[in-house]
């Protein structure tokens, strides 16, 4: 899938009524979507999820993540538009007040590399982003993305019992987005929604680019729905 975009919008909602909650979700999945789907035409689908494992270091992502996967002309579509400080949204409002939620990322990526059996069902995805160390020359970011790609994704893969992973570089974020994103990210595809309880097993060192990285977040998530386009 090297070449695919995503764009990944998270958002949280804070204490709120179960029956608010339920028509936050009915909405985002039966009116949001399919409005952001026909509006840019080349998204092909929303993955919708809920978190269920924070980052062991505190509170670093989202509640709530929808991936919208699409293809190059719709990804420049979306740069396009939203990079205007003008563009107001044409979709139907939230049914929450702004208070009840927060939009807290707004990432588009590329994907770079994919390995494993993309045909498997996922209930869940294990989203990891990382900068290499600070200071990273032409040459050892090579050797990064090089070990990044031949060896950790394919031992972590396994390590997160995950039957596929893609990993992604950050193409632009958009306003709501805070903090900043990491310059790369990888999904893995669950067929679980924990990773807590997962052995450990010995991993290979990497180079000192990677051995130094800056790893944004570690996060869970379990899958809500996926929706194709109609």
């Amino acid at each position: 899938m090297p070449g695919r975009f995503e764009y990944w919008v998270g958002m949280d909602t804070p204490a709120i009524e179960d029956s608010a909650l339920r028509e936050f979700n009915r909405f985002y999945s039966t009116v949001h979507v399919p409005e952001v789907m026909a509006y840019y035409p080349g998204m092909i689908s929303c993955a919708r999820y809920r978190l269920t494992e924070q980052d062991e270091r505190g509170d670093r992502g989202p509640m709530w993540l929808a991936r919208y996967t699409m293809d190059e002309h719709a990804a420049t579509h979306y740069r396009t538009v939203n990079s205007d400080p003008e563009f107001v949204m044409p979709f139907t409002p939230m049914p929450l007040r702004r208070r009840d939620f927060a939009v807290r990322w707004r990432f588009l990526w590329r994907s770079l590399a994919s390995y494993g059996d993309d045909t498997g069902t996922s209930r869940g995805v294990r989203l990891i982003g990382m900068d290499p160390a600070a200071g990273t020359r032409a040459e050892e970011l090579t050797a990064f993305n090089t070990f990044y790609d031949k060896t950790h994704l394919r031992e972590a893969r396994g390590a997160l019992q995950s039957h596929f992973v893609t990993r992604y570089e950050l193409c632009q974020t958009f306003p709501s987005s805070a903090p900043a994103a990491p310059r790369y990210a990888a999904i893995y595809e669950l067929d679980h929604t924990t990773v807590t309880n997962l052995p450990v097993p010995p991993v290979t060192e990497g180079p000192p680019s990677w051995q130094n990285r800056n790893t944004h977040w570690r996060l869970t998530y379990a899958l809500i729905e996926r929706i194709d386009r109609g």
